[in-house]
């Protein structure tokens, strides 16, 4: 850990961010024009969001603010080294070309700032974003076939490449070794657009639920840091839907939400309500640690599903690991999203943990009043329920209670079917059953309508 910490984070960039315009665009005469008329100038170097003291002490976790048992694991240093920084330096204007398997090699990183500031049009800004740092990974590629001759007859920007290399990588003398390892580089270069911005963004969606999500989490007897699952699925946006199918903060597939949730129709969708959906994954989680007995298994099971590590594990007599896993697996299709699924993870936990002390969100703390947060329930109704006359009758004591049911897609529809709500405000026990955190535990939302089997309406 003391020499993981010894060069902070991201060494690799030492090099600096790479202007754009310093490479050849191909592309079409309008987005020349867009070059011209927006890249004007140097790029600015990038500077720290925060310092090199903070981030040790973050990493470190100095302030004994993250559980044991997600302290970073040194199998995993680089990968989280690399997420962090990607979640904490980094904006959306930025992005970063880097080596797929081994996330210590860092190529350079494109600020796209002056191409964000200028007037042109979102859609056209993201497209040439993208399209230049595809350009840009072409050339890396370029340049890395040149890389086997001697230092002497490399360019300066080849040398810059190569020791970007070398700080992570031994090369080898021999002309053939350095040919296949150039070679292998060349097909594993990637880019990854930074998250810091969206990060800060999610931190602030997820303010008004976090006094009942924390809340929960004791409930359940389970670790604060899963939290984090839904700021790598969604960016905590209950409105996330995924070309797969998966939709809201947790990112449920229709295949997984009929396990946990009731059923999805064409008139509600339970995936897209924080707090019951937050329950749901809860309960998902703790039947995840119960199957490969590990939070480190856990965890990345959200996301590939426990059954390839419940093999695994039995293989190895209940003793597999996540790295020995990974290990095992990695010229399988696990795939680069599953591999870094727990690195992820673990440099969220960190980042979300000191939140304070990496985003400004202290003049955004009264987001909270959006609903009366300490006062959140959930209820199963008794009677034909209709949104519309609920959220009109809430209209003065909860003004927001809309946005804590946007599970019902028509809200004109009279629901029969004891339809689960969320209230900031007690409800009458004539019509609204009141789950207890007793029973939110007991049992997943699928089935929180059996508690209230015996309640009639009045």
């Amino acid at each position: 850990m003391k020499s993981f910490l010894s060069f902070i984070l991201f060494s690799s960039l030492s090099n600096g961010f790479i202007d754009p315009k310093a490479f050849q665009s191909s592309n079409i005469y309008l987005e020349e024009e867009i070059i011209n008329q927006t890249i004007n100038n140097q790029f600015q170097k990038a500077t720290s969001a925060i310092s090199d003291e903070v981030i040790k002490n973050i990493l470190e976790d100095k302030d004994n603010r993250v559980s044991d048992e997600f302290h970073i694991h040194p199998y995993f240093e680089n990968n989280v080294r690399f997420w962090f920084s990607i979640y904490t330096q980094f904006s959306s204007k930025q992005v970063i070309i880097h080596d797929k398997e081994d996330l210590s090699i860092v190529y350079n990183t494109l600020d796209f700032s002056e191409l964000h500031n200028s007037n042109v049009n979102r859609y056209a800004k993201a497209k040439l974003q993208a399209d230049l740092s595809l350009e840009y990974s072409q050339k890396v590629k370029s340049i890395l076939s040149n890389l086997h001759k001697n230092k002497s007859e490399l360019s300066e920007e080849e040398k810059g490449i190569l020791i970007a290399i070398e700080k992570s990588v031994k090369v080898p003398d021999s002309a053939r070794a350095k040919k296949k390892l150039f070679r292998r580089l060349s097909q594993n270069i990637r880019t990854q657009t930074g998250q810091r911005d969206m990060v800060f963004n999610a931190i602030l969606r997820s303010l008004p639920y976090l006094p009942f999500l924390e809340r929960q989490l004791k409930n359940f007897d389970i670790p604060k840091e899963l939290l984090s699952i839904s700021f790598i699925e969604s960016s905590f946006n209950y409105k996330a839907e995924s070309y797969a199918g998966a939709k809201g903060a947790w990112q449920f597939m229709p295949s997984t939400s009929r396990y946990f949730m009731p059923k999805i129709t064409r008139s509600v969708d339970y995936r897209s309500n924080v707090v019951i959906s937050s329950l749901a994954a809860f309960h998902l989680l703790k039947q995840n640690k119960q199957i490969v007995k590990r939070w480190d298994l856990a965890i990345p099971a959200y996301n590939f599903g426990p059954t390839k590590i419940q093999r695994f594990r039995m293989k190895y007599k209940g003793t597999t690991t996540l790295p020995i896993f990974i290990q095992e697996n990695e010229d399988k299709a696990i795939g680069f999203a599953s591999t870094n699924y727990y690195s992820e993870f673990i440099a969220l936990s960190h980042a979300l943990a000191y939140k304070d002390k990496i985003y400004n969100i202290d003049g955004y703390k009264e987001d909270k009043n959006k609903f009366n947060v300490d006062n959140i329930h959930v209820y199963v109704t008794k009677c034909t329920f209709n949104p519309r006359t609920f959220y009109r009758l809430l209209k003065r004591s909860s003004p927001n209670t809309n946005l804590l049911n946007t599970h019902f897609k028509n809200t004109r529809y009279n629901y029969k079917n004891r339809p689960l709500i969320v209230s900031d405000v007690n409800l009458t026990s004539r019509k609204y059953y009141k789950l207890s955190d007793k029973e939110l535990k007991a049992k997943s939302p699928k089935y929180y309508y059996t508690f209230a089997k015996k309640s009639k309406c009045r």
